[in-house]
């Protein structure tokens, strides 16, 4: 993986002896641990979905900008890619604060006895 590093990227593998993908992994498991803690916690409905939907958000730039490799790519291909996105943003929040059953009406099922339900106060 690491022949055609060039830049940044090379210095990095050779500083930490770990590749960009490696670290972009820790940097997506340590967001993804962040998910679920603010599920978890006793937020209120504004600032999970705050949480959720901006962690999200660069959870989807470290993916794309890394594994589906638009970092190289030239400047128009990034934007055809992401164009539609914008509109994806405006959807999921738009369904986040007119449904609030969206997010925290999940079902029991979803969480472990030991820990109980993960509802947060409603708007």
């Amino acid at each position: 993986m690491g022949e055609h590093q060039s830049g940044w990227q090379k210095t990095l593998h050779e500083k930490t002896g770990q590749d960009v993908y490696f670290w972009n992994f820790i940097f997506l498991m340590v967001f993804t641990a962040i998910e679920v803690g603010a599920v978890y916690l006793s937020l209120t409905y504004g600032w999970t979905v705050f949480a959720l939907v901006s962690v999200g958000v660069v959870k989807f730039f470290g993916i794309a900008a890394f594994f589906m490799h638009l970092w190289d790519d030239e400047r128009e291909l990034t934007y055809t890619f992401a164009f539609p996105f914008i509109f994806v943003i405006i959807l999921f929040i738009g369904i986040a604060f007119t449904n609030p059953e969206g997010v925290i009406g999940l079902p029991a099922w979803c969480s472990p006895d030991i820990i109980g339900s993960y509802t947060s106060t409603s708007p």
